[in-house]
């Protein structure tokens, strides 16, 4: 587990000591795998200590190389394709949410109008009322009962807290309108 700050790394150091260098040598193999210059740096060691030469990765990863070592080649290539492919991953674009399914079209709506007896104009004219309910419900507003005490709370409210309309005044309001007797409906 790698050290969430300076201070924790001093404090595992100063009293869990074998503890804190294992965490230490996690965060350094943890580097090794995530940085593509660290990476490629740790290829060009492996081919060349595998020769007993000095071969850059560049070199061993042209195409001519591959005949006079195809070994090296092959680790060459590797490492390049899986930097240019780490790259790659940071610059494509996120895909974006799935798309919300479509109306019922009117043929599968006849299929159903079949399936469960009844006319295709039948069921999307209720399909219809529905959707139009579901909008007439978000769309009214609740309208006070008693609009004289409603009225009465209001003025209260504007003269107890600085700032109105507010959420805190009006939630201030609706509880002693309520207190009073007072209730809602649909308007």
């Amino acid at each position: 587990m790698p050290f969430k700050s300076k201070k924790q790394k001093r404090w595992m150091y100063a009293n869990k000591p074998e503890m804190a260098k294992k965490w230490e040598k996690k965060v350094k193999e943890q580097k090794l795998n995530e940085n593509p210059a660290v990476i490629a740096t740790a290829a060009r060691m492996a081919i060349q200590n595998a020769q007993g030469k000095k071969v850059s990765v560049n070199t061993a990863r042209k195409p001519k190389y591959a005949d006079r070592d195809p070994q090296a080649h092959k680790k060459a290539k590797s490492i390049f394709q899986r930097i240019k492919d780490k790259f790659k991953k940071k610059d494509e674009p996120k895909k974006s949410a799935p798309k919300k399914d479509k109306p019922m079209s009117k043929k599968d709506s006849d299929f159903y109008a079949r399936q469960f007896g009844g006319k295709a104009e039948a069921i999307t004219a209720l399909t219809k009322a529905m959707k139009l309910k579901e909008i007439n419900t978000l769309v009214e507003k609740n309208v006070p009962t008693d609009a004289s005490k409603w009225s009465y709370y209001k003025g209260q409210a504007k003269k107890k807290f600085d700032v109105y309309p507010s959420a805190y005044a009006n939630a201030w309001a609706a509880k002693q309108y309520k207190a009073a007797g007072g209730g809602w409906k649909k308007g």
